[in-house]
């Protein structure tokens, strides 16, 4: 996955609960070293999700679409909850909107970021840990070029067989 989908929030689903109009948003947020996780994201309001989709321009078709849906007044009354998914560059009812409510999970409280700097004992036997690695790893890197050496003179040197001696009884 390339690193612009980093900043690239993606609309998925569109919804009324109690009246109110909400859109999830998807966005890919790194956690280091390549490694990226789903964040979801709730915007509330027709006018901050008309705002919001209008900016982005692969999003304006699904603007003017939110708006109409939106503002249909031939949906079921305020207290219905109907869902839509992106489908292309449109919004698809992923099921009836009669006599459906839907609960939403309260949103999860922030994980706490892990500490940027480390330190203590654990650290510094570590770090000991690694130089004695270094160390071994610099000698056994000697020893195969010393054999690698050994194994380029033997192939430049000529070798003569001679036949055992034979028995004469």
């Amino acid at each position: 996955m390339a690193i612009d989908r980093l900043h690239e929030a993606k609309p998925t689903r569109l919804h009324r609960h109690d009246g109110v109009w909400t859109l999830d948003v998807e966005r890919f947020v790194s956690l280091g070293q390549g490694v990226l996780r789903p964040k979801m994201e709730r915007l509330q309001g027709e006018t901050v999700i008309v705002q919001y989709l209008s900016r982005n321009p692969a999003s304006i078709a699904l603007g003017r679409s939110a708006t109409q849906l939106m503002r249909d007044t031939s949906l079921p009354n305020q207290t219905a909850a109907p869902v839509f998914e992106v489908v292309g560059e449109s919004w698809a009812p992923i099921w009836s909107t009669e006599n459906v409510t839907v609960s939403l999970p309260p949103p999860a409280p922030p994980r706490p970021e892990p500490p940027t700097t480390v330190s203590g004992p654990d650290v510094d036997a570590l770090i000991r840990a690694l130089g004695a690695m270094r160390l071994a790893h610099n000698k056994l890197q000697a020893r195969v070029d010393e054999l690698e050496a050994r194994l380029a003179a033997l192939a430049t040197t000529t070798l003569q067989i001679t036949p055992p001696p034979s028995d004469t009884r």
